[in-house]
């Protein structure tokens, strides 16, 4: 008996199923490894963020507490005037109409650049170093009920001015107790603020016989001996000397 048998060749679709499923599964696994990937990546950015948030925030404590510490709340171009009581007597300082400063007491003078800069950067850095007592019942226990020093200084902007009232030192000898005036609080600072309080009277007074600035000058006449020079300025740096 002779059977038909179906033609191999013809009317059979050759299927892979197992190819079309892998490339499936390769599209899924890329997806969740992209997922992955972003999750990863979005986790980094919010700890990054948190980080430089959290160090900020630090950062601002920081400088609040220090400036909190700041006895003076001023820059030196905000200062307008300065009054230091100490045992060797009162001083007083104030701006003019520019920014040259004068002494006023206890004499008329101008004032020397240099050394007022120094003595005003000292001034201003003065800080609060740790509370001793908040409602002290005894101020002559810390040398405040007559402090040896008083430091006031005057400002453009707000409070306008402040006083500093310094008493005796502590145990250390590093520190001396010391209060605002119109505060009750008693606080230790360093000594270096006496010592900057103690500047003599001659170092800040301005010991120049003339008053200019070198860039200014264009022509030099010296006389000493019978002798006379004249130096003439040629742009910025260079000088002749015209003869005698």
């Amino acid at each position: 008996m002779d059977h038909d048998l179906p033609d191999s060749g013809r009317g059979i679709s050759h299927r892979h199923p197992e190819h079309g499923g892998g490339r499936g599964l390769e599209q899924e696994e890329e997806k969740v490894s992209w997922k992955r990937t972003a999750l990863v990546a979005l986790v980094f950015v919010l700890l990054v963020a948190v980080y430089i948030w959290d160090h900020q925030r630090v950062e601002r404590r920081k400088s609040q507490e220090e400036e909190e510490k700041r006895i003076f709340p001023w820059k030196a171009e905000d200062l307008t005037e300065v009054i230091l009581e100490r045992p060797q007597g009162r001083l007083r300082l104030a701006r003019g109409d520019k920014e040259d400063w004068s002494l006023l007491e206890p004499v008329s003078a101008k004032a020397d650049r240099e050394e007022l800069s120094k003595l005003l950067d000292g001034l201003l850095g003065a800080k609060k170093d740790r509370t001793i007592a908040d409602e002290p019942s005894d101020l002559e226990a810390y040398g405040l009920s007559q402090p040896s020093y008083t430091l006031t200084l005057k400002g453009k902007t707000p409070p306008h001015e402040r006083t500093l009232l310094l008493g005796a030192k502590n145990p250390t000898e590093v520190y001396h107790y010391a209060k605002i005036q119109g505060e009750k609080r008693v606080f230790l600072v360093s000594d270096i603020v006496r010592r900057d309080a103690e500047k003599p009277l001659l170092d800040l007074r301005d010991k120049k016989v003339l008053r200019f600035e070198p860039r200014d000058v264009e022509r030099l006449t010296i006389e000493a001996g019978g002798q006379r020079v004249t130096l003439r300025k040629e742009g910025e740096k260079d000088w002749r000397i015209e003869g005698p």
